[in-house]
């Protein structure tokens, strides 16, 4: 089995990008189980503000109220399809969040 990686831990809504490896459907397949079975899973990578990551979920808001504090349009990721989280800096906004 392959050991999880070791991960960036950013703090609660800061701004962060997230590379994963996406689970896979295809409906329209015609072919061999092995033509299938040997693809690799795409890479995907998004944006958003970092809300939560434990064993099994990394979860990420893509909009957040600055004054509420709110957040909207939520994302979980399995922890195991977690590749890398790396932080995203604006000019002159490292200690604003």
């Amino acid at each position: 089995m392959t050991p999880t990686p070791k991960l960036y831990r950013p703090r609660k809504l800061e701004r962060v990008e997230v590379a994963w490896k996406d689970a896979q459907a295809d409906s329209v397949y015609d072919g061999t189980v092995e033509g299938y079975a040997d693809t690799a899973l795409p890479v995907l990578e998004d944006i958003g503000y970092f809300v939560k990551l434990d064993k099994e979920v990394l979860v990420l808001a893509s909009c957040r109220e600055v004054e509420s504090g709110t957040v909207r349009f939520m994302l979980k990721i399995p922890r195991k399809l977690v590749l890398e989280i790396r932080p995203l800096e604006h000019r002159g906004e490292a200690n604003a969040l």
